[in-house]
């Protein structure tokens, strides 16, 4: 029993093997005639097709070297470079991969407009190509490719310095101008200040002028005070000496009267004592001539002093 037991369990797991080698020969050969499919597609450049085919396998086996570098050819061709580059890091580690790979990040540099996309992708590119050299140092393709992007990226780090240096120019050339503008605003203001310094000068000059000007326009009047306190004091001495003719006329009035009284007296006398003596007329005659001629004189000055007030002015007054 226990031989008869033992002989079907043997027939068991001989038959679950055979199914499991079946199916794995099954499998394989599924996967066999799909790269097989999709390179007949992709030779006749159906790349979308056969890019279909591949992933419908890699659903199957999403590892298999083969299925993930045929789909990274084919995504490749679409310009799918980074969908390309995925697909290369599963494939067999061989030249045309790091080329590929290498080439897909190239591609996606060139067709970048932002530079720090396209410098980071060229840095990427770079990196593959070392690596292959390193794996596969005879070859040449590699060296070339790496030579090339290296060319690139220091070309970008050239004209990145170019640029930084006519940036940091221009900065100087504003930071210049600016300096010049502030110079020129501090001219300006050194002029306005010199501007206003003058025209302070010219108010100060005016007001001192000005101030000549009251002070002369002062001395004037003080002269003027100074005059007319000078015709007011020949005023008075022409009043005193006016004064003084009068007081003089009215003695000489008197003294002619006196003399008239005298000589009536005289007269009298002489009619009352007959004329007696003719000497003491002729006496009397000389006193009057003496005082004729005193009068004489007096008319004279007060003249000469008349003409002097006359010419000041003063001709309604002392006009004779």
């Amino acid at each position: 029993m226990m031989k008869k037991i033992s002989f079907i369990s043997g027939a068991l797991i001989v038959v679950m093997l055979l199914l499991f080698l079946t199916g794995v020969l099954d499998f394989n050969n599924e996967i066999k005639k799909s790269i097989a499919s999709g390179n007949k597609l992709y030779a006749s450049k159906d790349y979308d097709t056969s890019l279909e085919v591949y992933r419908k396998a890699l659903e199957k086996n999403s590892e298999d070297a083969i299925l993930n570098y045929n789909s990274g050819q084919a995504s490749y061709q679409l310009n799918n470079y980074e969908q390309a580059i995925e697909h290369y890091d599963k494939a067999s580690d061989k030249v045309d991969k790091y080329l590929h790979q290498g080439n897909c990040s190239y591609k996606l540099a060139d067709s970048s407009n932002d530079m720090n996309q396209k410098m980071e992708s060229y840095n990427k590119a770079l990196e593959i190509y070392k690596n292959g050299m390193v794996n596969f140092p005879s070859n040449v393709e590699l060296k070339y490719n790496y030579e090339l992007v290296k060319s690139k990226i220091d070309e970008m780090n050239k004209d990145n310095q170019n640029q930084q240096d006519n940036e940091n120019q221009q900065d100087n050339k504003e930071n210049q101008q600016d300096d010049n503008k502030n110079n020129q605003d501090g001219k300006n203001d050194q002029q306005d200040n010199k501007d206003n310094q003058e025209n302070e000068d010219n108010k100060q000059g005016q007001q001192q002028d000005q101030d000549n000007q009251n002070n002369e326009s002062g001395s004037e009047d003080k002269n003027k005070n100074e005059n007319g306190e000078d015709e007011n004091k020949e005023e008075e001495q022409e009043s005193e000496q006016s004064k003084n003719k009068e007081g003089n006329q009215d003695e000489d009035k008197k003294n002619q009267q006196e003399q008239g009284e005298k000589s009536d007296e005289d007269k009298e006398d002489g009619s009352s004592m007959n004329k007696e003596d003719t000497s003491e007329g002729e006496q009397n005659d000389k006193d009057i001539m003496q005082v004729l001629q005193m009068l004489e004189k007096q008319e004279e000055s007060s003249l000469k002093n008349n003409q002097q007030v006359k010419n000041s002015g003063k001709e309604e007054k002392y006009d004779w």
